[in-house]
């Protein structure tokens, strides 16, 4: 065994041990802040079989954080989509990816890129995202939102069930967004 500080490491190799370390107690849960951000995708492969495996064998849970979309599409059960730190909408992996009920859920998965051109970034207005240090009133999405109406911008509006067991939204117009094209 060699004795190795972590500065001579690179920094994927720094995020590879932080990922080993994570199950070495045998925690119930693991929470994961973009573990396979800085990772080449062959890595991020690795990370993600290696985590999948874990979750079989020792039961453990994962709180997965991420930016990337498709590497949350893979990994998840369930999804959390958050805006300016609340949640926006919240369930099965599959609903929120092929039926999304929240506009910024369709704004975010309209922006993945995509061979077809008509399906790119349809969704989101042009403009500045609000403040997340002063974030607007009532809906927070609401100065992007193609649906926003007065009720909009002066009431937040609740997580709540769509359908009988979709997701739950927290978007007012959630029955129209899902039924807009």
């Amino acid at each position: 065994m060699t004795s190795r500080y972590p500065h001579p490491f690179s920094g994927g190799q720094r995020q590879r041990i932080g990922i080993a370390r994570g199950p070495a107690l045998e925690p119930d849960a693991l929470i994961c802040d973009e573990p396979v951000s800085a990772l080449d995708v062959s890595v991020q492969a690795q990370v993600i079989n290696l985590r999948a495996d874990l979750r079989r064998r020792l039961g453990v849970g994962v709180v997965f954080i991420a930016h990337d979309l498709s590497v949350v599409r893979h990994l998840a059960d369930r999804v959390a989509v958050m805006y300016l730190g609340r949640v926006a909408e919240v369930g099965g992996t599959a609903s929120i990816y092929d039926e999304p009920a929240n506009p910024y859920t369709q704004a975010l998965l309209s922006a993945v890129p995509s061979p077809d051109r008509a399906a790119r970034g349809r969704r989101v207005r042009t403009g500045e995202p609000p403040s997340p240090i002063d974030p607007p009133t009532g809906c927070r999405f609401n100065p992007r939102c193609w649906l926003a109406q007065d009720i909009c911008r002066h009431d937040a509006p609740p997580l709540r069930e769509i359908g009988d067991h979709g997701p739950r939204s927290a978007c007012h117009f959630a029955e129209e967004a899902l039924r807009s094209p």
